[in-house]
């Protein structure tokens, strides 16, 4: 559980980082998601699966922990760019954390 929100901050901080340092004006903030999309992301016992939103605007995240030998989702999350704030924001649900 610890993991899942260590995981979230660290993603953050990585992807923070790499939209600062971006100074092409056509390249989207979201381009630090690039390298996490389409695959799956474990650590330890929980994995994250990432896709982009609709006209990749926005990052979509699911986290699962694997229960009983099964994969049970525990979180989905949402990343976007906030043009007015000019910062990109997440907002997660989560359950059994």
């Amino acid at each position: 559980m610890k993991n899942i929100i260590l995981l979230l901050c660290l993603l953050m901080a990585t992807i923070n980082v790499s939209s600062q340092i971006t100074t092409d004006a056509k390249m989207s903030p979201l381009s630090g998601f690039e390298s996490y999309i389409g695959g799956e992301w474990q650590f330890g016992e929980t994995y994250q699966v990432f896709e982009w939103g609709i006209g990749k605007k926005s990052v979509k995240s699911r986290s699962y922990f694997i229960l009983n030998g099964e994969p049970t989702l525990t979180s989905e999350g949402l990343w976007f760019w906030h043009p007015g704030e000019k910062i990109i924001k997440g907002y997660f649900t989560a359950v059994n954390m």
